[in-house]
């Protein structure tokens, strides 16, 4: 699993997103696919007190939306996870490309951790890559903030829930694997400071 968060333009929060690539390898190859939930209709509007339709985005169609040459896009990972988040996250993004979920940037999530979801139709970025787990929702709850700074809260509440497999190994192969030597990441690591996140 890769975890990305950031913003195409700095200190401009409506270009923020959190997404996540899941990939599993075979000896037939890699599949893979990515949890990037956005509006269909772009950009996002932050402001919009509606739901809209919303749509998955692909790993490249996501990254080359945030190639600005302004970006500040981070990378956490990618790291071995346990085989069952795999299968959830599947079924989560098969939910959320089923048509029932739309985007909304103020989604009404509950701000008491282990309070139900109250709005499961509807979803922002960060919302669609932790209700893939239960336990992930749950942990990262309430979700305040937005790019890096949200992203690293939940990677540190992936590792903290027990859904990586050896949190100190990143398997670095990936990265060519799945052409991504192109794009400029900031690469962090779990447990690392709000602020060091937010300096760099």
């Amino acid at each position: 699993m890769l975890l990305f968060g950031g913003q195409a333009e700095k200190f401009r929060p409506h270009t923020a997103h959190t997404f996540a690539t899941f990939v599993k390898s075979s000896p037939q190859g890699l599949e893979q696919f990515t949890i990037s939930w956005l509006p269909v209709r772009l950009p996002v509007r932050p402001g919009k007190l509606f739901p809209e339709a919303g749509r998955n985005y692909g790993l490249h169609e996501t990254l080359d939306l945030f190639n600005t040459g302004k970006q500040e896009l981070a990378l956490w990972g990618p790291f071995e996870i346990q085989p069952s988040w795999y299968c959830e996250a599947l079924a989560h993004k098969q939910v959320l490309d089923g048509g029932g979920v739309d985007f909304l940037t103020l989604d009404r999530g509950p701000f008491l951790r282990r309070a139900p979801v109250r709005r499961p139709d509807i979803s922002h970025c960060v919302h669609a890559v932790t209700r893939s787990n239960e336990q992930l929702r749950i942990a990262s709850s309430p979700i305040l903030g937005y790019g890096e700074y949200i992203t690293r809260k939940v990677a540190d509440k992936i590792d903290e829930v027990g859904l990586l497999v050896n949190p100190c190994v990143t398997h670095d192969w990936l990265l060519p694997a799945l052409a991504l030597e192109r794009y400029p990441f900031h690469r962090h690591h779990l447990g690392e400071s709000a602020l060091k996140v937010l300096r760099d």
